[in-house]
This record gives C-alpha cells, structure tokens and sequence, in this order.
C-alpha cells in the first residue's frame, strides 16, 4: 500500500477515535495539515506508514516498499 485516500483516512480517524486536534498534537504538525491530507490523501510508503502509525497508535505498522 502506498497511498491513501482522505476518505480512508477520515474513515480510519473514526474508527480510532482520532479527533483533527489530538492527531495534529501527536504528529506535531498543524491541524491544517491534518484537513488537507483527509481532504487529498497521501501518497508514498513512508508517509503512508506515519499516518497509520499516528492513527492506530499501532509503533511497529510497517509498509513495505
């Protein structure tokens, strides 16, 4: 897997209780930039792998390049 889309994304977060604030604290980043990926998705295995890292809360989530 080495994309995701925002509606998987969106869907993940609620699956996981992940609110836009809690993920932007965790992940450091802005909550604009969490808006901007369930809205456009992400692409490329790493960023694929920190994202659902960040989402599940699961540390050793690897994608396989």
């Amino acid at each position: 897997m080495h994309a995701l889309t925002g509606n998987q994304i969106t869907r993940l977060m609620r699956q996981h209780g992940q609110t836009i604030a809690g993920l932007a604290k965790s992940m450091q980043i802005t909550q604009v930039r969490v808006r901007e990926v369930r809205r456009k998705g992400v692409n490329g295995p790493g960023y694929v792998m920190d994202w659902l890292q960040a989402i599940t809360g699961d540390p050793k989530y690897i994608v396989n390049p």
